[in-house]
């Protein structure tokens, strides 16, 4: 009977709604380890799949976004991008990130590092969830 303990929790916890947010902050997880990869990647394809077609931040829409991070992707031969200290929140469908980061960028092979802290808000959409501001 203690084989089948673990399976009759998770049963009942599915039932009661406790595994879903645990599966909504996985799913919260991946994406940003995701964006984490296009940064060091500079894949601007596989980071646009990630923001929302509605996304607007400080007067910043999808295009412009967009456009400004293939401007980033070609301006600098290399980016090692670290997310650390991150808390998700989450609210129905819709999530705050806030984690501190370092990037080191390199440009004609010289070095230049930034930190700080940031604050993302994602939306989950039909096809997952997704950046809509924060950038």
């Amino acid at each position: 009977m203690s084989r089948l303990f673990p399976f009759w929790l998770l049963f009942v916890l599915a039932l009661t709604g406790c595994v879903a947010p645990s599966l909504e902050r996985q799913a919260v997880e991946v994406l940003l380890n995701q964006r984490q990869q296009a940064l060091s990647t500079k894949d601007l394809g596989r980071y646009q799949a990630l923001l929302s077609r509605d996304y607007l931040d400080k007067g910043k829409d999808y295009a412009t976004k967009t456009a400004e991070l293939a401007a980033l992707f070609t301006t600098f031969e290399r980016i090692d991008a670290r997310f650390f200290d991150r808390q998700i929140k989450l609210a129905g469908d819709c999530a705050i990130v806030t984690e501190q980061y370092t990037l080191r960028v390199t440009r004609q092979g010289k070095s230049f590092p930034y930190a700080g802290k940031e604050i993302l808000t994602l939306r989950k959409e039909a096809d997952g969830w997704k950046i809509v501001a924060g950038l």
